[in-house]
């Protein structure tokens, strides 16, 4: 027989507005729909609040990765002709500040909170000075490996 135990911090439990989330879990997967590379991963707030989020690798998704390695503190190359690699064990651990809001996917279904920008820890006290109160561990920036850009990119 299936058990489980209910967990009160659910990702609708999440109000909108700045947070501060750890990554929990990350998984590299592949889009079955555009076939394009992702890292699938789980947040979760300093309260339990888990969320999902996913980073896929595409030209139009390049600002929002961006964001996201700048949030959480990984470092990637300056010059036009260099590229970033970002696997999972980057960003295992590692906190990332967000704006979550929730958003409907159609008129009939209840709002379900989202991520919908990555942002700086400055940017995320600002809007949310309470955040300066949650201990967090203190991370070194890493930077990522570095390749050159292909072609074929």
């Amino acid at each position: 027989m299936p058990r489980f135990s209910p967990s009160p911090a659910t990702a609708d439990q999440i109000p909108d507005g700045a947070h501060v989330f750890k990554v929990i879990s990350a998984k590299e997967k592949v889009s079955e729909r555009t076939g394009y590379p992702m890292i699938a991963m789980r947040l979760e707030t300093p309260a339990g609040q888990r969320i999902s989020c996913l980073l896929t690798f595409c030209t139009a998704a390049e600002k929002v990765i961006s964001a996201f390695c700048s949030s959480c503190g990984l470092l990637m190359p300056t010059a036009p002709d260099l590229e970033a690699v970002l696997e999972p064990q980057h960003v295992l651990g590692r906190y990332v500040f967000a704006i979550v809001r929730s958003e409907s996917e159609n008129p009939t279904s209840e709002p379900a909170p989202r991520i919908s920008r990555f942002i700086s820890k400055a940017v995320a006290l600002k809007m949310a000075p309470h955040l300066a109160r949650i201990p967090l561990r203190e991370l070194e920036p890493v930077t990522l490996p570095i390749v050159r850009k292909s072609s074929f990119s």
